[in-house]
């Protein structure tokens, strides 16, 4: 088998792989905006639905509507914590190749005459791992409380789902008893 090395000259490898982290970084940027979109129209609908559901709930004096509404908003604030990390993971993904980049750019301007910097600069382009999906880390299981205090923004998270949650555990109260 050929080496690739003997194939493609060295000026032609280094096109190709800035070109492939060009490219990563382009569905990087996308997949966050994907995520932001995604994540903000659930938020707002998951706001909706327990408004309506806790509306019907004390409307019609029924306490399993007010505690589907507390459960409703356990769920939504879940699937937006989900959005949370994987928007957190694909910022830090975005920042890593920035850097990146930035390296490759100090190597063709500040270091362009150090060749230990340009040697440093081309392994950690072929080195880089492509793909957004494939490099964020995989776990067995899913700890919550770790990404519930690193969830962004913290008012969220940290004020309006349990207030949501007290709120309707508070209206089941009322109209159970």
């Amino acid at each position: 088998m050929t080496d690739p090395r003997e194939l493609f000259s060295t000026a032609e490898r280094e096109r190709g792989l800035l070109e492939l982290v060009r490219y990563d970084y382009d569905v990087t940027l996308r997949t966050i905006h994907s995520v932001l979109a995604v994540g903000m129209s659930l938020r707002a609908a998951g706001f909706a639905a327990w408004g309506v559901v806790l509306g019907v709930g004390v409307n019609a004096q029924s306490w399993p509507f007010c505690l589907l509404a507390a459960l409703l908003a356990v769920l939504f604030g879940y699937i937006d914590l989900i959005h949370a990390t994987l928007y957190r993971r694909a910022l830090a993904r975005a920042a890593e190749i920035e850097a990146l980049l930035d390296s490759y750019v100090d190597r063709l301007g500040i270091d362009s005459e150090d060749d230990s910097a340009i040697v440093k600069t081309m392994a950690r382009l072929e080195l880089h791992k492509f793909g957004i999906y494939r490099t964020m880390p995989r776990t067995s299981h899913w700890r919550i409380w770790p990404q519930y205090r690193r969830a962004r923004p913290p008012a969220v998270f940290r004020v309006a789902y349990p207030a949501l949650i007290l709120a309707a555990l508070s209206a089941t109260a009322v109209v159970a008893f």
